[in-house]
């Protein structure tokens, strides 16, 4: 044994069918990571997180056992825990036997009988009560056990309510469960929880009675298929394992809440990508192939949560679903690469996914689309008809290469708010594609219902006269004042630097800027409140020389608004107000 490593001589010769069995005696104190993770002795309660996220490798099996702890080596476990007689010691897997020792202690037996990666195992030791019940699920019944302090048992059941709802969704959605049983065990540590197979450390803090950090208990279970059923092969393949968790909460809010809090979560967490990621991790990266020291970074949670998003839209739900529970059925007890989950996704798809994973999966920064302008003619074939060919252009946010293959919903509307929705294929800088329609539009959107994570954060409502109407996450406020008749409005918050005209006189934000569109009634009047966030803008002058600019579309040229600017006051942030919103480009900008 020397530098946490144990060699052992093999004296003989022996082959690699040869089954050889080692044991190994061990004891001492257990390790904890210097961030995160490793073995804990806290507040009556003694339990391991299994990740270490700054030691390498981050799985932190070898905090108190003996293992080789990579994402690879599989093994099954045997858990025999001598506890003092007021504790309960809970493990991985199922609880097979208890007895009670001559020296008035316990002894638990429990065994995880499905191999498993070392990470995933876990023991925690404390003074509980278990809250149990029976779930029916599609193949099989199993049990679900809480594991909790007695004072905290009422305010676990609530916090848990929605629990038999996420493994129905994560059953319907990905798999059939396919563990002994479900577990969470709480826990005293303040950083998070941890997906330790059937037995889930759970933070104390969450178990607060409410439902305010139920998507952590649906993130976590979620791993039971991503991460714990199919494992990913290196750290750099990470978001095969906390992307598609990520993904996961909002799939669960959409089974529980709905598609518009399905929408409302993935916006969210959009614009945090868009915003904070970077900033998080130090720059820019693809999802996969982070480095090391990016492992449980933003870019490998929340924008690998975004690709997910993604490719559910370009494949659309039925593909998309059914690849992914032929994925687990196929794949499930091993280890999976991002080329290899790739490679299969092409295969069962019917979809070459080459183009798809270039930019989205292993190229850093995004694309940004937008209609350059659209032809609507009368048919040539049928007079009730109409022909559309619609031009789309890509930008690029620092990313190097054009996407190529893409797959964007394009919108049509007349002025009844009659839709007609068909999917577009584009590729590279500029493109243009014709459709048929069954009536003249007077509006086209792009990826209407926000199924593209590009760099664009997009909100659209039908409004009407008296209301005030917050656009989520576009930083865009919409006063209806006056109209009889119900408009549709969508602002787009484009988090890249607008495209200046050549005559300019002004100097643009290199950040942002906002598209407004919709089917306007006649008589609509409303008021738009663009809120103003210096740092996000990037303009070092003065705030009395901030101005709001406006053009109609990106040929005409960029004009002042008539937007006077309202300070912060107290928790109320700065805003431009206009008057009359009109259709067309808003921009912060100066002289």
């Amino acid at each position: 044994y020397s530098r946490g490593k144990i060699k052992i001589p093999l004296l003989g010769k022996f082959s690699k069918k040869d089954k050889l069995t080692a044991t190994i005696f061990y004891s001492g104190q257990p390790a904890e990571d210097p961030s995160w993770g490793g073995f804990f002795f806290q507040h009556g309660t003694a339990y391991n997180i299994g990740v270490g996220m700054k030691s390498v490798p981050h799985g932190f099996g070898r905090a108190w056992f003996p293992c080789i702890d990579s994402f690879e080596d599989r093994a099954t476990f045997n858990f025999n825990i001598t506890v003092k007689p007021a504790h309960i010691a809970v493990c991985s897997g199922i609880q097979t036997d208890v007895f009670e020792n001559a020296n008035a202690t316990k002894l638990y037996k429990w065994l995880q009988d499905e191999e498993v990666p070392t990470y995933l195992v876990s023991i925690a030791v404390g003074e509980y009560e278990e809250l149990n019940y029976t779930f029916k699920g599609l193949e099989k019944e199993f049990p679900v056990q809480l594991y909790v302090k007695p004072e905290l048992s009422s305010k676990m059941l609530t916090s848990f309510r929605n629990l038999p709802k996420a493994i129905k969704t994560y059953e319907k959605s990905y798999y059939p469960y396919a563990w002994d049983r479900v577990g969470f065990v709480g826990v005293p540590f303040n950083s998070g929880a941890m997906e330790h197979v059937c037995n889930i450390a759970y933070p104390e803090y969450a178990i607060d009675g409410t439902l305010k950090k139920e998507t952590l208990m649906a993130h976590e279970l979620s791993h039971h298929w991503f991460g714990n059923l199919v494992t990913c092969e290196t750290a750099s393949d990470m978001w095969l394992n906390e992307g598609w968790a990520s993904f996961s909460e909002a799939l669960f809010i959409e089974n529980v809440y709905g598609n518009y809090r399905y929408k409302t979560y993935s916006r969210n967490r959009h614009r945090f990508v868009l915003d904070n990621a970077h900033r998080y991790d130090g720059g820019y990266f693809a999802v996969a192939g982070v480095p090391e020291r990016l492992t449980y970074g933003s870019t490998v949670y929340k924008k690998g949560a975004d690709v997910a998003h993604t490719m559910r839209g370009y494949l659309g739900d039925s593909i998309f679903f059914s690849v992914i529970h032929k994925y687990f059925d196929t794949k499930q007890f091993t280890t999976v690469s991002t080329k290899e989950f790739e490679a299969f996704l092409t295969q069962n798809s019917g979809t070459d996914m080459s183009d798809f994973f270039k930019a989205w999966v292993y190229s850093p920064g995004f694309v940004h689309f937008e209609i350059e302008k659209v032809k609507i003619t009368q048919s040539k074939k049928n007079t009730t008809s109409f022909d559309a060919e619609v031009f789309v252009k890509q930008r690029l946010k620092e990313k190097k290469e054009f996407a190529n293959s893409n797959r964007i919903e394009i919108t049509f509307l007349d002025a009844n708010f009659n839709m007609h929705k068909v999917t577009g294929n584009f590729s590279g800088e500029k493109d243009s594609q014709k459709f048929n329609l069954p009536f003249k539009p007077i509006i086209t959107f792009l990826d209407l219902d926000e199924k593209i994570t590009d760099a664009t954060v997009d909100c659209y409502k039908k409004v009407e006269s008296g209301q005030v109407y917050t656009f989520e996450e576009t930083d865009f406020k919409l006063l209806v004042k006056k109209s009889e008749n119900k408009s549709l409005l969508r602002v787009t918050l484009n988090i890249i630097a607008p495209e200046a005209a050549k005559d300019t006189k002004f100097t643009l934000s290199k950040k942002q800027y906002w598209t407004i569109k919709g089917v306007f009634a006649d008589d609509f009047d409303g008021k738009g409140l663009f809120y103003f966030n210096e740092k996000a803008q990037g303009l070092s002058v003065a705030t009395d020389k901030i101005r709001l600019l406006y053009r109609a579309n990106n040929t005409k040229k960029w004009e002042s608004a008539y937007a006077p600017f309202h300070p912060k006051r107290n928790k109320i942030p700065a805003f431009f107000e206009v008057p009359i919103l009109k259709p067309g480009e808003y921009a912060i900008g100066h002289p």
